[in-house]
């Protein structure tokens, strides 16, 4: 694990310290608890006991995915990691938005290493939630726009967001507090780079908002 690789190579234990606290702010973000369910609350402190032994397990050299894997297993948290689906496909999700009459889509962690792969799955989740737009299915209200919010819509991936939707397509930075540290979470649990960056550094990703009509939406991709 790049966590184990980085922190057993530092001496200094002020260094170590340091990494120690990116990693616990990635995999052990704060939640308040008042504001979730009681189940979710059970959900958060099973998968902290769970993280807080695999971050120790870094810490001391001994981590594998094997012992990762048997962690998990039967654990609570297993259970509903199992139990997660996707709507479209295998990495795109979506919900609609009543208040404000949008659907947001999310761009789910990829089981694919090629990015010409992740490209046709994107495009296929794209292409049936067109459809179902284009044919007034699935939803009970007018939809009006399709927004997204993702560090895959950052800086690096200039080019294939134009490829993707097209040269005009409009970009804003997201500055929501709380959609940002959830959206910057995700891509340092899944992104390698991403998470390197943010250990050596403290430097998080970037996270921008895109927005497009819904007759756009379905021109480009029904």
């Amino acid at each position: 694990m790049l966590y184990q690789d980085i922190y057993t190579e530092k001496e200094n234990e002020e260094e170590r310290q340091i990494l120690h606290e990116r990693m616990v702010t990635v995999f052990l973000p704060k939640i308040d608890g008042e504001e979730r369910g009681k189940d979710e609350v059970v959900s958060r402190k099973k998968w902290e006991e769970i993280m807080e032994e695999i971050i120790k397990m870094c810490e001391n050299g001994k981590f594998s995915i094997e012992a990762f894997t048997e962690r998990l297993a039967g654990s609570l948290v297993g259970e509903e990691m199992m139990r997660t689906l996707s709507t479209t496909n295998e990495i795109i999700n979506y919900e609609t938005d009543e208040n404000s009459n949008s659907i947001k889509i999310h761009i789910k962690p990829s089981p694919t290493e090629k990015t010409s792969d992740l490209l046709k799955l994107i495009i296929d989740g794209f292409h049936k939630i067109a459809l179902d737009l284009k044919n007034n299915k699935n939803y009970t209200k007018e939809i009006n726009n399709i927004e997204m919010e993702s560090w895959l819509l950052g800086p690096d991936f200039e080019d294939k967001i134009k490829a993707l939707f097209g040269e005009g397509i409009e970009l804003e930075d997201t500055h929501t507090k709380d959609s940002v540290e959830e959206i910057s979470n995700l891509a340092l649990l899944y992104n390698q780079r991403s998470l390197k960056e943010f250990l050596k550094s403290g430097k998080t990703p970037r996270i921008r908002r895109l927005t497009m009509s819904k007759e756009d939406f379905i021109k480009r991709f029904g």
